[in-house]
C-alpha cells in the first residue's frame, strides 16, 4: 500500500471556536488516569499544514518512531508551512 494522506484526530483539548458547528458536543472523562474533564467535539473542517507527505505513510510512521518524535503535534489552519521551514533554519532543527 502507498498511502500519502492520513487522517488525524485530537483526543485532548482544544478551544471551543474550533467545534465543526454541527456534531453534538459532550462532557468525557479525560483519559489520562481518569482526572479531570475534556470537551468531546467534530473540530471544524479547513486547511491544515500537516496532512501531505512526499513518501508513504508507512516510513513516515517509521520515522517518526525511529527518531524518538513526540507523537502529538500541533495543528494549524491555513498554510504556514513555509514559516515553520524558516523557522527550523533559524533554529537550526532539520525538517523530515
Amino acid at each position: 500500500m502507498n498511502l500519502k494522506s492520513l487522517i488525524l484526530w485530537h483526543c485532548g483539548v482544544a478551544p471551543c471556536n474550533l467545534w465543526d458547528g454541527k456534531c453534538e458536543r459532550a462532557l468525557s472523562t479525560y483519559f489520562a488516569g481518569g482526572k479531570g474533564v475534556t470537551a468531546d467535539f467534530v473540530l471544524k473542517d479547513g486547511e491544515v499544514s500537516i496532512v501531505r507527505f512526499d513518501k508513504p505513510v508507512q516510513e513516515v510512521f517509521d520515522l517518526v518512531v525511529q527518531n524518538g518524535i513526540a507523537h502529538h503535534a500541533s495543528v494549524v489552519y491555513g498554510e504556514f508551512l513555509e514559516p515553520f521551514r524558516i523557522f527550523a533554519k533559524i533554529k537550526g532543527w532539520e525538517v523530515i
